[in-house]
């Protein structure tokens, strides 16, 4: 062995130390987490809506890559708004999070979701798609969803990509309507 590798080698002594002060230990047999679609906050509520999905047509007009930015803004909303939500200037009221969601799952729980915090008067909400590096097609498809989703929704004002410390590109901002 090197001698820097000596050095880092611990004693008996310490190893048993160690053991004892941990104690027993239990395996897990996997690692990987199963994402919870929403955040615990909203939990209870939407499992209740979701024998009553709210549908609405979405047009897919755009395709989006990882890396892009989004905004959208529908006709009335003013400069001022655009600029504090494109500044992540917001409290925001609550978190979605589409990682590991199929298609179709992500569709029906964005609906629900959105329905949820209008229901509740939050205007403020964030939605976490990713950027699609797990996809296996070759665009991100859930990212495409939201979007084309969000733009087409009828209580939805505006959005716009989140700003790096939450999630930049893989995440958006969304203003609801009162």
């Amino acid at each position: 062995m090197t001698e820097d590798k000596i050095k880092h080698l611990t004693s008996n002594d310490d190893s048993q130390l160690f053991r004892s002060s941990v104690g027993e230990i239990k395996r897990i047999q996997s690692d990987k987490l199963t994402p919870s679609p929403l955040s615990s906050k909203s939990n209870k509520q939407v499992n209740i809506r979701q024998q009553h999905p709210v549908e609405h047509k979405i047009t897919y007009e755009q395709t989006v890559e990882g890396n892009e930015s989004v905004f959208f803004s529908r006709e009335g909303v003013d400069g001022k708004t655009s600029k504090r939500i494109k500044r992540g200037d917001i409290q925001i009221a609550d978190c979605l999070d589409l990682h590991g969601l199929t298609e179709k799952t992500a569709k029906n729980t964005i609906n629900q979701f959105i329905t949820l915090n209008h229901d509740h008067s939050n205007r403020y909400i964030m939605i976490v798609h990713g950027k699609g590096h797990g996809s296996n097609k070759k665009y991100p498809v859930l990212k495409n969803l939201t979007v084309n989703l969000l733009s087409s929704h009828p209580d939805v004002i505006a959005f716009t990509s989140a700003i790096q410390h939450d999630g930049g590109t893989g995440a958006v901002y969304v203003l609801l309507k009162k």
